[in-house]
């Protein structure tokens, strides 16, 4: 399947912003994303008409954007001027999605698409860099379905600590994903304690 008419000017601008942001070289979000790099460069460069649907959502996937917000028919970044979202501790997350009280350490005006049960963490360190580096703000919800190569927090262990993955499958085993080589890929097989609390779907990389 294919998209048809597809505005490749505005495809190649926000692909080509979204890697400058990231930081991502066309090597680097083929290796992210399971696209080619050959493939990656034409959709950068504009070289492309009729993109395949898969491709972009394993590229918008990759980057933590819509595929809507990659071919520029829905903004990168919209502020809502009603509604804002709370940065909380990771160790946090579980406690806030129950209704306890927790302490915010800020507030950011959230992408229109996020619900209002959502929230934000920030990066502590850099098990998801490039993509998401230490100090970034990762926008988080709840109510959204988590699916192969998106972005998840996920409470693992009887003490269920949370951290910030990238999921993937493995006949039965659940993957939880690093970005960065340097730190490890975790395995759950079934058995495993293990909860997805939440799916990422912004970055915001001003903060």
């Amino acid at each position: 399947m294919v998209i048809l008419g597809v505005e490749t000017v505005h495809l190649a601008a926000n692909l080509t912003e979204l890697m400058r942001l990231r930081n991502l070289n066309t090597s680097q979000l083929s290796r992210l994303s399971g696209v080619g790099q050959p493939v990656i460069y034409r959709l950068a460069h504009g070289e492309t008409d009729n993109p395949k649907i898969k491709t972009l959502l394993q590229v918008a996937q990759a980057l933590g954007v819509t595929i809507d917000q990659l071919l520029g028919e829905a903004p990168l970044v919209t502020i809502s001027p009603t509604h804002h979202t709370p940065v909380i501790a990771l160790d946090k997350v579980r406690a806030y999605l129950k209704g306890d009280a927790v302490e915010y350490i800020n507030e950011i005006s959230p992408d229109t698409t996020a619900s209002e049960r959502s929230f934000a963490v920030t990066m502590a360190d850099e098990t998801m860099a490039p993509l998401i580096p230490k100090g970034a703000t990762l926008l988080c919800d709840p109510t959204t379905q988590p699916q192969a190569r998106r972005i998840v927090i996920v409470a693992l262990g009887d003490e269920m600590q949370c951290l910030i993955r990238r999921l993937s499958f493995e006949n039965t085993k659940c993957v939880l994903e690093t970005i960065n080589p340097a730190f490890p890929t975790l395995k759950l097989s079934v058995d495993e304690p293990y909860q997805i609390v939440a799916t990422g779907v912004a970055v915001n990389y001003a903060l």
